[in-house]
């Protein structure tokens, strides 16, 4: 063999290892077309997305992987193999809107292995409202137990779109929402919220999930989650220099999002709800979908919607408040949780075909906890009335 031969030999042979390590690219699509998804490895073993709605990009480039306990799922990964799967049908909710629910999109099934040799899934599923994404590990044999450390799953923003957000507080969600431009966020005012809240808003420019943003074109589409079990609740932290939201996972006590000793297991959905126009967010199915079928076994008649009337909203409005008495301690009589306004509540809901009453703020703990916010001052076996400690 001659030198020249043997240079083209070696360059081929480079040629088809750089080859095997980008060897994927594949684009799915809704069955109506109109959502595409593109998924990539590149020759860094890094796993990305892409995100096109009608043609236009919605979500960017964005990478994916996982970080365990021994293994690294974010870089260096391998192609083990893919299929595509489809599904069109339907199911009959056990009570909502609708009578039936269609199920229709088309998937993939992305099969990897890391460089310490764990296999593991991403799974794609595009509806016509919609995907969803998630990492199943099913195999054991590597391990049969997985502690998820971080999770690197990313949305890249395009453009500088509006956004509805709530800021990113570990024991709350009852935090009022902003408009904003996303590179606008900022939940620094939420600091001195003088709301009751147990504040753990650790990094001003970071959100909860759901948040919901609106493009330029008018596109409107939201970033949730779904089939949420056994695993910390996403928030979403944004780069300011790169427009990018970053998955931050609530943690457990010893700062591990989960640990599972026995696979299958399977994390949360991450999905992104699209819509042309706002209205249509609110009858979207992709979450329900998403979800796990329902598990209580047997006739489920039983279960029934209802109407309710409430005191809380008396409460929040300032109409009536938790407190029964004033700084100094004196009685100020607009405690709203009292018995005699639930019996009125009782009545009026009888009388006008509501099926429950909602109480809140009856026990001790309700005046002390909007001070110091501190849970364990609540006892739910003593009627606020009986309260001592502010005389």
């Amino acid at each position: 063999m001659t030198k020249q031969m043997l240079l083209l030999f070696f360059w081929g042979l480079a040629m088809n290892q750089a080859l095997l390590a980008q060897n994927f690219s594949k684009t799915i699509t809704s069955p109506d077309s109109r959502i595409q998804t593109t998924v990539q490895i590149n020759d860094k073993g890094e796993v990305s997305y892409t995100i096109g709605y009608q043609g236009k990009e919605i979500i960017g480039t964005s990478r994916l992987g996982l970080k365990l306990q021994g293994y690294d799922l974010t870089k260096g990964l391998k192609w083990v193999g893919d299929g595509t799967t489809a599904k069109q049908d339907g199911w009959i909710p056990v009570w909502g809107e609708v009578e039936l629910i269609p199920n229709h999109y088309n998937g993939l099934v992305l099969k990897l292995r890391s460089a310490e040799g764990l296999r593991f899934d991403l799974v794609f599923r595009v509806y016509n409202d919609g995907l969803g994404f998630r990492y199943e590990f099913t195999r054991k044999d590597l391990t049969s137990q997985i502690t998820v450390l971080d999770e690197l799953t990313e949305f890249q923003m395009t453009g500088d779109p509006e956004a509805w957000w709530a800021p990113s507080d570990w024991d709350s969600n009852e935090h009022t929402y902003t408009h904003s431009k996303i590179s606008e966020i900022d939940a620094t005012k939420y600091l001195t919220d003088i709301e009751p809240f147990n504040q753990r808003i650790f990094n001003v420019h970071a959100v909860q999930t759901p948040v919901t943003m609106r493009t330029e074109s008018g596109v409107h589409f939201s970033i949730a989650e779904a089939a949420l079990v056994d695993y910390g609740a996403m928030h979403l932290e944004l780069d300011r220099t790169n427009q990018k939201f970053r998955t931050r996972i609530i943690p457990t006590a010893d700062s591990s999002i989960v640990s599972i000793n026995t696979l299958p297991f399977n994390t949360p959905w991450r999905t992104v709800l699209i819509s042309p126009d706002a209205a249509n967010l609110l009858t979207n199915r992709l979450i329900l979908n998403l979800n796990e079928p329902c598990k209580i076994p047997g006739d489920l008649s039983w279960i029934k919607p209802q109407k309710y009337v409430g005191i809380w909203w008396e409460l929040h409005v300032g109409k009536s408040g938790w407190n029964s008495r004033d700084a100094n301690g004196k009685l100020t009589g607009k405690h709203g949780a009292t018995t005699e306004n639930v019996k009125r509540y009782i009545d009026f809901a009888a009388k006008n075909g509501f099926s429950g009453v909602l109480v809140e703020g009856w026990n001790e703990g309700w005046e002390q906890w909007f001070n110091v916010g501190r849970d364990e001052l609540f006892d739910f076996a003593k009627p606020i009335r009986t309260m001592t400690w502010l005389k």
